[in-house]
């Protein structure tokens, strides 16, 4: 990474050897915990406030902290990537905040500054470097000539700038350039409580080897780390290249007609196959988004999309006729040992879980059992609950019928009701197409109308249940997208005895 890079360049021992008294060394691993990585990574889609928070927070607490810091964000800042140099710049600006005197000196020191004059002229990086990035450059070297007095070096190197005609007239400073960050929550990287307890009893030790055993524990989640990042690259890469090609047979199927000439055919054909092989790939991401709701809720609607166009490429092209609320994601044969996480969502009519077992169940041949049913949505006027069926299908014991009620208590209509599930990779979730996709509006003379739907969920190895949905539907003009998890199961040893 750009971090460890950058460690190379300071001249950090590899074995986490002794740097002035062994403080450069310890110091520089444990800011690599909190490197602008995260905080400055080009596929957050919003500012990572845990990260920069994180990075200021460690800052403060190393000796080394200030110099390290304004090397490795000075690289930052001079990336080609627009929102990957704006983030630093971000970060920047958060740490001056927050850092204090020490940080302030680091800044204020030529070294530093040359390399954000580097970004905004031309003689370097300037005739290349995006122009909001050397926009925010000038903006922040201005604020601290207005801000940091005692810092007389800001205030020559900006004066140097007026003269060589980069800067033309003063930037307006916004009021509140950064809004207030939310509360922290904890780093993904010290999710792992026991790794994190280990890892200060060592670095706070003066021994050479826990030092050493420190480098390598943090190394280890470091690369953790990354390779999770690599996931939400190939994620967002993945989804992105689902939306192109949605669009563009989207834009193909509108001009054709039967008479369209065999070239434009062709790339229909091509087009609509490219599209087909996304499904399996679809999958597999979801597999790697267990603890990821948001992330899940996006490949669910990417595969939504994929799944309603090449539905219509079937009908319009094939003449085929093809059930519109048909919206599961596929297994390949071969495939299924290897996927992590069994994905339902408006599934087509045949009950098929895995494998050569059968297994279809409708609401009207379910018989409820005395257990109370859950309620796993209450908003908007509508509500969600999972009821648990008596018997399970048959020759399946290790199936958990659950028959989902939805009712809404709304004075208007509630429409296009869509309930997804995906559980993990032990597990395998089914859904039966709903005895509906509207609810009317609440007429408190009237019975209630109800959307009924039939889950089917095998659990073969009997571990305890955590199944994640996701709900979307329209009130009126608002649509909303709402998921969460339901770990109120049965004991999984008394399915089949309800």
């Amino acid at each position: 990474s750009n971090a460890i890079a950058a460690s190379l360049a300071i001249g950090i021992p590899e074995n986490g050897g002794a740097a002035r008294g062994g403080e450069l060394g310890v110091s520089f691993w444990n800011l690599l915990l909190f490197s602008p990585d995260k905080a400055t990574n080009p596929l957050n889609k919003e500012a990572d406030w845990d990260s920069i928070q994180g990075f200021c927070e460690q800052l403060n607490n190393e000796p080394e902290g200030p110099q390290l810091a304004t090397r490795l964000l000075a690289h930052k800042i001079q990336s080609p990537q627009e929102w990957e140099a704006m983030q630093a710049l971000m970060v920047l600006e958060m740490c001056m905040k927050n850092c204090g005197k020490r940080f302030h000196n680091e800044v204020g020191k030529f070294r530093f500054l040359n390399e954000l004059i580097k970004v905004v002229s031309p003689k370097y990086l300037g005739t290349r470097a995006p122009e909001p990035v050397k926009k925010k450059v000038l903006e922040v070297m201005f604020s601290w000539t207005v801000g940091l007095s005692d810092e007389p070096k800001i205030a020559d190197a900006y004066q140097m700038l007026k003269k060589q005609g980069i800067v033309k007239q003063d930037p307006l400073l916004p009021d509140e350039p950064l809004p207030p960050p939310p509360p922290r929550t904890k780093s993904v990287i010290f999710e792992d409580e026991e790794k994190s307890k280990m890892l200060s009893r060592l670095l706070n030790s003066t021994h050479p080897e826990d030092l050493r055993a420190a480098n390598k524990l943090i190394k280890e989640m470091v690369q953790e780390d990354q390779k999770r990042m690599e996931k939400v690259s190939k994620r967002v890469n993945a989804i992105q290249e689902v939306k192109e090609s949605v669009g563009l047979l989207t834009q193909l199927l509108g001009d054709y007609s039967k008479d369209s000439s065999s070239q434009s055919n062709q790339e229909l054909i091509k087009v609509s196959t490219d599209c087909e092989k996304m499904r399996p790939t679809l999958f597999r991401l979801a597999s790697d988004t267990e603890d990821n709701d948001e992330a899940l809720a996006d490949i669910l609607q990417a595969n939504d999309s994929l799944t309603q166009v090449i539905n219509l490429y079937r009908q319009l092209v094939k003449g085929e006729e093809v059930n519109g609320d048909s919206t599961a994601m596929p297994t390949l044969p071969g495939e299924r040992e290897r996927e992590r996480t069994s994905v339902g969502s408006r599934p087509e009519p045949a009950g098929v879980l895995e494998g050569q077992t059968h297994c279809s169940t409708h609401s009207q041949h379910v018989h409820t059992c005395s257990l109370l049913p859950v309620t796993v949505f209450d908003k908007h006027s509508l509500r969600v609950l999972f009821h648990f069926a008596r018997d399970p299908p048959p020759s399946r014991p290790d199936v958990l019928v659950v028959i989902i009620s939805m009712l809404s208590s709304a004075p208007i209509p509630v429409t296009n009701i869509r309930f997804q599930s995906a559980v993990p990779k032990v597990m395998k979730v089914k859904l039966q197409p709903p005895s509906g996709t509207d609810l009317p509006a609440f007429n408190p003379i009237l019975p209630p109308a109800a959307i009924t739907q039939v889950l089917l969920l095998a659990n073969p190895h009997k571990e305890m249940v955590r199944l994640r949905y996701k709900l979307t539907f329209d009130l009126g003009e608002e649509s909303h997208d709402e998921s969460s998890d339901v770990e109120q199961f049965p004991p999984p040893d008394t399915w089949g005895n309800l």
